[in-house]
Parts: C-alpha cells; structure tokens; sequence
C-alpha cells in the first residue's frame, strides 16, 4: 500500500514537472524510473490517453499487471489491459488456480463455468459500458450492459454503439456470413467488412453478394458496387468514414462518407489506394495513392508529392497538422500540412511518429533511445540510451512527447518538452 501510494506521488509530480519543464536545450528531455528491476519485465506499453502498464513476473509461472504504478495480484496468465476512450477505465483477463479473472481498475470478477478461455474486450465511445467475450467448451458469451449473447461461429472483431445500447459482430451461417446487432441478423452476404456503428445507431459495413461489394448503414446501401472493398476507417463519433474500393478496372479510389454529404464522395482512381486515415472530427480523408509509378500522399482532392516512398499519414490529436515522411534514394523529408522539411538521413517510413501540433517537431524512437527534431533547425535531443522501447505518444495534457525504455529489468519514463 505504502509503495503504491508512493507511486502515485511520484507520478504527479513528474506530471506538474512535465508541464513546467523548461524549453533550454539542457532541459527538453528529462527520464524518470518507474519500476526499479526487483521484478523481471514481460511486457510494457502505453496506450494512447496517459497511461503506462507493464506485466511482471515476480515467480517462477507467475505474471503480475502493473498500470500506473498499481499492482494486481499474480496470475498464471494475463492480457495487456484495455483503456476506455477516455482513459478512466481499463480491463484486462487473467488466469488463476484454473478460473478465468476479469481484472479492471476497481475490482476483479470471476467468471463462471470452467475451462473458460479468454475473449476480447471493448468499450463503448462514451467509455461507459464495458463488453467483453469469453468461452466455456466451445460455446461464446458475449457480455455488456443488460446484454449476453451466444456467439457460436462469431467471425471477427465485437462492435458497441457510442452509447453502448448496442453490439455487434458477424457470424457464419453455414458458407455465408450474417451481421447481428443485438441478435438481430442481417441477410446472408458472401463476405462482410465490419466497421462501426454510426451516429444514427445504425451498423456501418460493406459486404459482398456474388461477385459485387457494397457499403451499407443499417440495412440500406448508401453506394453504387465495387470489385473490392480493401479496408475501412470510421471516427470514434461516427460521423465520417473512409474506404478504400476497387473497380472492375483493376483501378481503386477512396470514398468518403459524412452527413454533411448528400451522398458518399468516391475520389479519382489510382493504380493502388491505401493506408486510409481521417480527420479527428471533420470530414477530411488522407490516404497514401501510386499513380502508375508515382507516389502520393491524398486530402481529399488535393495531391502531394510522396518521394519514391512514403509512411502512413497521421493527424496531430487536434486534427491542426498532417504529417507523412517520405524519402528518395538516399535522404528522407518530413511533410507537415504539405510543406517539406528536408532530413539528411534514412528514416523508416513504417515507424511511429508523434507531432506535437503548432511546434515544427516531431518525435520517433531509434533502436535506443527516443528523438525530437526540429524540423527547421535540424537539431535532434535525445533521452537516454536503453535496451528496449516503445513508439513515442504525444501526451497533449501534459505538452510532453513520452514514451517508455527498459534497461535490464529496470522501466523507465522518458521525456521530452520542445
């Protein structure tokens, strides 16, 4: 108890630190321990609200999950855990003595039946229901709210409603595939895309009959048919949604969905659409394009040079400021809101970047250690050189780029405040 509150201590007034940080050179990067290596590390990570977590193993066969300094028991298996969208809550499975545990931030309930196996987790946009699945013999429940289902051949992810009123996932009848909302099911389709529920309440998904796609909200599609329906993106609100579809052509294109649209906008054709990305709120797409041999990075109509190749565009949390990284053959450039930033050295275009918003920075880990560069200067800070880390986040409560390094057992919080 006297550790944990300790814990917690410390873990406030690195966050008053964070926010009060100095901009010198000498300042901008500042590490912090969290965990002091009396327990070997399995696994760390952060999501994306303020969190970290990591799962110890303090005995031979024994894990133990930490969040933010809180120690549950020990398990002979556990999740990483999932955080709300609001970052209040989290939960995660694990396994004691044979008995399936679902482990949260308040307490732990022992789900009944044995032989369980773990499920998945979800929780509705408002954070406040919390679904989960599980199986005994074969058989899948699926519980949340007042809601419990059998999902026997459920194929796939589980969907809630924003207000968590309604879930969904898909199931085989027989060769074909079927979508059940609140038990409720579809017509038979061929193949069906998921995506989420929109803010009428109503499914969003595309599925196929016969050799033809379509997209669809609730029972009705909203699109003329496609070849392909290659992937899929909707904002947490659902209010705007992406797709990537493919014609008889062999051509593809995206297509944005919004209600601000009387109907779904389809872009022009490329040779190969991908990587969809939107906006934050506003009925803005990106996505990566090959316009036969050249590359591009796409916002709706507008066209930007994508070097010989280029990584997945990302937003700033605000939606302020698009970024991509492309590179030629040799040097790599950084993109933000269509103007290049020349860097003089190989990045990889795969990797996370974090943009804090407004700050010309951006923010990637190296194999050892966590960068900031100043695009305009090219000056580059570091935080310490570790074994291990994570993709850097960039925590937009606390104006500070973090991610989490290990060093032998020992977990740290590195830091950087431009």
């Amino acid at each position: 108890m006297l550790m944990r509150i300790l814990l917690k201590i410390f873990f406030v007034l690195f966050l008053w630190q964070c926010l009060s940080a100095s901009t010198s050179m000498r300042e901008i990067c500042r590490d912090y321990s969290l965990l002091d290596g009396s327990e070997p590390i399995a696994a760390f990570g952060m999501d994306t609200t303020l969190h970290w977590w990591a799962i110890t193993i303090p005995f031979t066969n024994q894990y133990r999950l930490i969040v933010d300094g809180d120690f549950t028991d020990t398990y002979e298996n556990l999740t990483i855990p999932v955080f709300s969208p609001d970052g209040q809550r989290w939960s995660a499975f694990g396994i004691a003595n044979g008995e399936l545990h679902l482990i949260n931030e308040s307490e732990t309930l022992i789900l009944p039946g044995a032989g369980q196996k773990w499920g998945e987790i979800v929780y509705s946009g408002d954070s406040e229901t919390l679904v989960y699945s599980y199986s005994i013999a074969g058989l899948e429940y699926i519980v949340g709210g007042r809601h419990k289902y059998s999902g026997l051949q459920r194929h796939g992810k589980l969907f809630v409603s924003y207000d968590g009123k309604k879930i969904a996932f898909t199931g085989y009848r027989g060769s074909n595939l079927v979508l059940s909302v609140n038990g409720r099911e579809s017509q038979l389709f061929d193949d069906i895309l998921p995506v989420g529920f929109w803010n009428d309440g109503n499914m969003l998904y595309a599925a196929k009959s016969g050799n033809s796609w379509q997209i669809y909200i609730g029972d009705k599609a909203v699109t003329e048919s496609f070849t392909n329906v290659t992937e899929a993106q909707m904002n947490r609100f659902g209010t705007v949604a992406g797709f990537a579809v493919s014609f008889l052509s062999g051509e593809q294109a995206a297509v944005l969905i919004a209600d601000e649209y009387y109907e779904p906008l389809i872009g022009r054709t490329y040779s190969k659409v991908m990587n969809i990305t939107l906006h934050p709120e506003i009925p803005i797409m990106v996505y990566n394009a090959i316009d036969e041999y050249k590359n591009l990075v796409v916002m709706n109509t507008v066209e930007y040079d994508g070097g010989f190749y280029s990584g997945k565009p990302v937003f700033s949390y605000d939606g302020e400021d698009l970024l991509f990284i492309g590179c030629d053959e040799i040097n790599c450039f950084a993109s933000i809101n269509g103007r290049k930033y020349k860097i003089n050295t190989s990045l990889n275009v795969r990797d996370q970047f974090a943009i804090k918003p407004g700050s010309g920075t951006i923010c990637y880990s190296t194999s050892a250690s966590m960068i900031v560069r100043y695009l305009e200067s090219n000056r580059l800070h570091a935080g310490m050189m570790v074994d291990q880390i994570v993709a850097p986040r960039y925590n937009w409560r606390y104006k500070c780029y973090e991610t989490l390094g290990r060093i032998n057992e020992r977990l740290y919080l590195l830091t950087c405040s431009p």
